[in-house]
């Protein structure tokens, strides 16, 4: 559109000024639009364009002088066009190259020799040019700018989209972690009081009383994890390697022996390291529960200079006729995130006829005051 419309002026300025042309009318248009026609390649191919704009203006001036005012503009803006569209080397190109075509004007025309007409001529070309370079350079901004706003986004949105994901698996494993052991209890104990509820109902009683205690701890712990979402106030505190002794009673009336053997002083632990270790007792003592059937599990803790380390074993030999349970399947993957936050390791497997659980954390990250990681 911007070469139509010089071209269109610069044919109107020709018929204007008829008289005023020096040489050949139709040389002269055509030369004209020759130059304005190079304007519409100007984006394309910058060199092409300063080519064809500085051929035409040669021709034009070996032909003779012109009022149009038009042509003019046309090599105004295919210099510009160089430097804003071209690469440094096209820009530059394209530069010599109209400069080149504008030594032709002083030749033919001795008024045009002058040392002022000259720099002033040259000033002209060589700012447009400069100033598109100007433009390009700001435009390459922008564009920088806008990619890395753009990349910047994405990496929030990403960052964002992780956090997502590792809040809901954290809340995932802790309703793991207050529900299993809990459910699991009650379960096993219904089955213990209907198994004799109609031949001694009396024997009955114990189980459906720890059926009522598993069911109340397990909506306390509940209670307080919903407090620590933030949906409601919680005023009880998470357990800790202080509520060990509680834990192993409440498994009692399920006909699970427990021994439990701590040598771990609670105070010298860091909180978030003892709720740790009570988690691991639990799942362990759990999973013995519901999936071994046995009748005696072992757990030890030990608290020495390597750090804190956490036993539960299931000796095996007896068993019990309880069914086994169904797993959500993310106990023993929920405990081995939480035990590598603070830098420890976690084992399960076979032991002889039994299963062994292991959780070890060193000692910097086990001691009261460390700073420990969520």
């Amino acid at each position: 559109m911007l070469a139509a419309a010089l071209a269109a002026t610069a044919v109107g300025e020709l018929i204007v000024g008829r008289e005023q042309v020096e040489g050949p009318w139709w040389g002269e248009l055509l030369a004209f639009l020759v130059m304005t026609g190079a304007v519409a390649l100007r984006r394309r191919t910058v060199i092409l364009a300063a080519a064809a704009c500085g051929s035409g203006l040669v021709v034009q001036e070996m032909l003779g002088p012109a009022p149009v005012v038009s042509g003019f503009l046309a090599l105004l803006v295919v210099v510009y066009s160089g430097g804003a569209h071209g690469a440094a080397r096209q820009g530059v190109a394209a530069l010599i190259v109209m400069l080149a075509a504008l030594t032709v004007y002083p030749v033919t025309e001795p008024a045009a020799r002058a040392p002022a007409d000259l720099v002033g001529n040259l000033a002209v070309f060589v700012g447009a040019w400069a100033l598109g370079r100007l433009v390009r350079h700001h435009r390459q901004r922008e564009t920088a700018l806008a990619t890395a706003h753009a990349q910047l986004a994405a990496s929030q949105e990403r960052d964002r989209a992780a956090a997502l994901v590792a809040e809901r698996t954290r809340i995932a494993r802790e309703l793991h972690d207050v529900v299993a052991h809990g459910v699991s209890l009650m379960v096993l104990q219904a089955g213990a009081a209907r198994a004799v509820l109609a031949s001694n109902p009396q024997r009955a009683r114990d189980p459906l009383l720890a059926v009522e205690t598993a069911g109340r701890r397990a909506l306390d712990d509940l209670h307080r994890m919903l407090g620590l979402l933030g949906a409601e106030e919680s005023t009880t505190p998470p357990p800790g390697l202080a509520d060990l002794p509680g834990l192993v009673e409440g498994l009692a009336g399920s006909g699970l022996d427990v021994t439990l053997r701590t040598t771990a002083e609670t105070p010298e632990l860091a909180p978030e390291v003892s709720r740790c270790a009570y988690r691991v007792v639990q799942e362990g003592l759990t999973n013995v529960v519901k999936h071994a059937g046995a009748t005696r599990a072992d757990v030890v803790v030990a608290d020495n200079a390597a750090g804190l380390r956490v036993e539960v074993v299931d000796p095996g030999g007896n068993r019990s006729s309880s069914a086994d349970l169904p797993s959500s399947g993310a106990g023993l993957t929920g405990l081995r995130e939480r035990v590598a936050s603070h830098g420890g390791s976690l084992r399960a497997g076979p032991d002889g006829a039994g299963w062994r659980l292991v959780a070890e954390i060193p000692a910097q990250a086990a001691r009261q005051g460390t700073e420990g990681r969520p």
